[in-house]
């Protein structure tokens, strides 16, 4: 059985999930994402290294020297790696908590699996499950 193809707009491509809290009945979710393709993902994260590269030696004037420098490098290599692994941007997500029909709030960012999401009625975090098969489908590279 093969997905079904996505439907796609100027917003990025819609694609169907559902927002699990355990103990509770799925919701189904409606889900916008932008495929990056890995062109996008090497530009933004070689950007980063550079700057992380050009930053370091000058937090490093400050004292104390050596933590501003190792916290910087730090920081430079984690959002690095976070572009890096970025191959969907979850743009908007519609759905309601699984406990008390409350919408969910969703972030603009990179799409995780499985990716959290805060009720702000309960307080509640569940997770957005998405069709791995669906994503495949509208991925642009590896």
């Amino acid at each position: 059985m093969s997905a079904p193809d996505p439907v796609i707009d100027e917003g990025g491509v819609a694609v169907d999930g559902r927002v699990v809290l355990f103990g509770y009945p799925d919701s189904p979710a409606r889900v916008r994402v932008v495929p990056r393709p890995r062109r996008w993902r090497v530009v933004g994260a070689a950007r980063r290294g550079l700057a992380t590269i050009l930053i370091a030696p000058l937090v490093g004037i400050v004292p104390p020297h050596a933590p501003w420098i190792l916290g910087v490098l730090g920081v430079g290599t984690l959002l690095t790696r976070r572009r890096l692994q970025e191959v969907f941007t979850l743009v908007a997500a519609d759905s309601a908590c699984p406990r008390c029909g409350h919408h969910v709030a969703v972030r603009r960012g990179r799409l995780r699996a499985p990716h959290p999401v805060q009720c702000d009625g309960c307080h509640h975090e569940s997770v957005l499950q998405l069709d791995p098969v669906a994503l495949d489908h509208i991925r642009l590279d590896t």
